[in-house]
């Protein structure tokens, strides 16, 4: 749709240029000072020097067209301008007139059209490199945060990473670990048939999801927490069988679940 208006706005340019300088031809031929003075060589030029080659072929043949028909106005036979090499001369000025100055047009055009290119395939680059350098330096500050505010919570964690790694074959011993690192005398890593008659089918239906299951209700004669962790034919759970009142947050719920995916890593390798 672009293309299409531009060119008609050219062809309305061309059209309003041609009978602007065919005018004022018309009124310079008057005087005499002007009158070996060619316009439609200027109109030629401006065509093609604003335009590009292709309409510049245009205005020249447009010119030629118009020449011809000038110096036919007073013979009988048109056949004669033809006959006459010189006519031929002044078509092929106005025809090499508007290759040369189309042919510079479109050279321009088409070094400014790459220069153009390059320029906005370094600036989508250069906003590209600058977006991902404002999300390192967001996740960066982010994570700085997280480690200003739970300093003590990641060293906690690789101690209890390294520990695990060296008695990953005792439940006990982890179960000792889990204790230390979840802050709750009550934690224990066991299997899923010891503690079977804690677990009625929706339990079960969220062991089986791989999931977290949390004591909404607050009853006393079951476990706060039962965290699955599923590792080969062992269907082990972390149970958090009491709580104190503040560890029934989503924080505490998260930091089991992030506890549980670190035992089943380390158990699994």
């Amino acid at each position: 749709m672009k293309n299409k208006k531009q060119i008609l706005k050219n062809i309305m340019n061309l059209i309003i240029l041609l009978l602007s300088m065919e005018l004022i031809n018309i009124i310079v031929t008057e005087v005499p000072e002007f009158r070996n003075i060619d316009l439609r060589l200027v109109f030629i030029f401006i065509v093609a020097n604003s335009m590009g080659m292709g309409y510049g072929i245009i205005s020249a043949i447009v010119s030629s067209v118009l020449y011809i028909l000038q110096g036919t106005t007073n013979l009988s036979d048109i056949s004669i301008i033809f006959l006459n090499t010189n006519n031929w001369l002044q078509i092929v000025i106005y025809l090499a007139f508007a290759i040369i100055i189309g042919l510079k047009h479109d050279k321009d055009n088409l070094k400014l059209d790459s220069l153009k290119n390059t320029i906005d395939e370094s600036k989508e680059k250069e906003e590209s490199n600058n977006k991902k350098i404002e999300l390192y330096e967001a996740e960066l500050k982010e994570f700085n945060q997280i480690l200003l505010t739970h300093k003590a919570t990641y060293i906690q964690i690789s101690e209890f990473i390294e520990k695990l790694n060296s008695v990953k074959t005792e439940n006990t011993k982890i179960s000792e670990l889990l204790k230390e690192i979840l802050n709750n005398n009550s934690c224990e890593l066991t299997n899923v048939q010891t503690i079977k008659k804690y677990l009625d089918t929706e339990k079960l239906a969220i062991i089986d999801k791989n999931h977290i299951w949390v004591n909404n209700n607050l009853d006393e004669e079951q476990p706060m927490f039962i965290a699955p962790i599923s590792i080969e034919n062992q269907d082990l759970v972390i149970v958090i069988w009491k709580c104190q009142f503040e560890q029934m947050n989503m924080d505490y719920r998260n930091q089991i679940i992030g506890i549980a995916k670190i035992i089943k890593y380390v158990l699994s390798h």
